[in-house]
């Protein structure tokens, strides 16, 4: 059955971390994902560097990189393979924790159990595989290696067909070799924040933060809906940072005719340093520029430290317990006047645990506004690690908005 075959083998990646579904060895990136072979590239007449891609499965596509792509079709086929590749997440199984795979499927083919549990995951699959998705364009180097081609802006992909499940089952995991300056640096990793540590940080911001504004930082930040792509735009809700000051460095980097490195200040932030093959308007605050760079803190769920949701009849079950507010007395009893200053303490607390990992290093993006008033991400070489100067400024920290990302 096709269910089993895809839910099978999209399982076998069930058990890897769920913050990096990547790893590094070798200077090679090891990449599980769904594999969809390139069917013809065709370069479009009026635009040298734009390129029409079709692939089984996949709508077409239309590219625009300065890499020089090797056009074919089915008539005049390539010895050179070429692959559009849905990297794998763990969300598209939606599973809650790690897994033995092979006893999962086994336990979903008990007689019986193909109209339940099974064939309701399988179902559930298939859905999230039929969303648009971020896709790579890679082509074969040799042997069996893959180096991923770059283009202008991201590659947003769907399939022509959620029922077709036979054009999603080629999962398997790629080689996919370094780009420059890959093998000079491993993987960034954030420190880890213990929770003495933030206990301490939160004793030191209990007299340099107000209720009020730590407060409305944890308000705002609640209220912010999650990051989505709609109309091939990422809209990412974020805290902004404004660069003031773009300048050159010289000598920084073994291939400075390509890439460039550059030192980049914004108000609130460290100083720090990219390296980027783009070329940047170099500005400062004598020379202001005519182009804005922000840099952004993306935002996550994580920074609030959210309980999962509670069971609906649970809540129904609290609710009744209750009772109504026509029945307590206009004053409220000491033990309730005490749960409220109890519930405003743990309130205060939380907004004070919000500020202190914000106050931790964190990947950032830096972005340049387009003409039409949306922002490109400018890609890095490696991963942009930023840190607020002071915790305890939060009206640093208040510019939280939803950016729409090229």
């Amino acid at each position: 059955m096709e269910y089993k075959e895809l839910l099978s083998l999209t399982m076998k990646h069930a058990n890897r971390r769920k913050e990096r579904t990547e790893e590094v060895a070798n200077c090679k990136l090891h990449l599980p994902c769904i594999a969809f072979p390139v069917t013809e590239i065709k370069r479009k007449p009026q635009d040298k560097d734009t390129y029409e891609i079709k692939t089984d499965g996949l709508n077409d596509l239309l590219i625009t990189t300065e890499a020089k792509l090797i056009q074919f079709s089915p008539e005049t086929p390539t010895l050179q393979k070429f692959l559009l590749v849905r990297p794998w997440n763990r969300r598209v199984l939606d599973l809650p924790g790690p897994v033995d795979h092979k006893q999962h499927v086994e336990d979903c083919c008990v007689p019986g159990s193909l109209d339940s549990e099974f064939h309701s995951r399988a179902l559930q699959l298939l859905v999230r595989l039929g969303q648009p998705f971020r896709a790579f364009l890679l082509v074969q180097e040799h042997g069996e290696e893959y180096k991923r081609i770059a283009p202008d802006r991201e590659i947003i992909l769907q399939v022509k067909d959620m029922a077709s499940v036979h054009h999603m089952m080629d999962v398997r995991t790629l080689d996919i070799l370094p780009g420059i300056n890959m093998c000079e640096a491993p993987p960034c990793t954030l420190p880890y924040l213990s929770e003495d540590k933030i206990q301490t940080l939160v004793s030191s911001l209990r007299s340099a933060v107000t209720v009020e504004l730590a407060s409305k930082l944890y308000t705002t930040f609640d209220n912010l809906s999650a990051p989505r792509f709609t109309n091939r735009r990422l809209h990412l809700p974020c805290i902004v940072f404004r660069a003031t000051e773009i300048r050159r460095r010289h000598g920084q980097t073994q291939d400075s005719e390509t890439h460039f490195t550059y030192g980049v200040k914004a108000d609130g932030l460290h100083g720090l340093l990219i390296t980027t093959e783009e070329t940047l308007i170099q500005f400062s605050p004598a020379r202001p520029p005519l182009q804005t760079f922000l840099l952004v803190h993306p935002w996550t769920r994580d920074l609030l430290e959210l309980p999962d949701p509670v069971d609906d009849t649970q809540s129904v079950e609290d609710l009744s317990v209750l009772g109504s507010p026509l029945q307590d007395s206009p004053g409220g009893s000491a033990e309730e006047i005490g749960s409220v200053d109890s519930e405003s303490e743990e309130s205060h607390l939380r907004a004070l645990r919000l500020i202190v990992r914000l106050g931790q290093p964190f990947r950032a993006f830096l972005l340049a506004r387009q003409h039409g008033g949306e922002y490109k991400r400018i890609a890095s070489d490696y991963d942009i690690i930023a840190q607020v100067k002071d915790a305890s400024s939060v009206h640093d920290m208040m510019d939280v908005r939803t950016m729409d990302i090229l």
